[in-house]
């Protein structure tokens, strides 16, 4: 079995640049992947990812409309810190998110029928 590569931000952002230029030369994402892979290690990158980055054209974060992805956990973090007994509400209202979405930044999670 081949030994996984875990990339950083700058390996990850490089293995995203090599995408999109092997998808600006009109090449499949079976063929890319194999090209990647083949040069690199065989678990570099995947077919699925290749799928989804086939169509973007640029590596910039597109902004969208609606609720963001995630809050801010530096944020998070630091309320915390300050006063380790606050409750997840009481975050909820400083940080302008949603109670679970707090509770799942704390890694408390709810298990039905437990």
């Amino acid at each position: 079995m081949a030994e996984k590569i875990v990339l950083d931000c700058k390996g990850l952002r490089l293995l995203l640049l090599l995408l999109l230029y092997e998808f600006k030369k009109q090449n499949s994402a079976r063929s890319v992947v194999d090209s990647i892979c083949g040069t690199m290690s065989p678990t570099t990158a995947s077919y699925d990812t290749a799928k989804v980055w086939k169509f973007k054209t640029c590596l910039e974060y597109q902004s969208r409309s609606g609720r963001p992805v995630a809050a801010n956990e530096e944020r998070l973090m630091e309320l915390v810190q300050e006063d380790l007994r606050r409750c997840t509400r009481e975050l909820t209202e400083k940080l302008g998110c949603s109670h679970t979405t707090v509770a799942r930044g704390l890694g408390k999670t709810h298990r039905y029928g437990a």
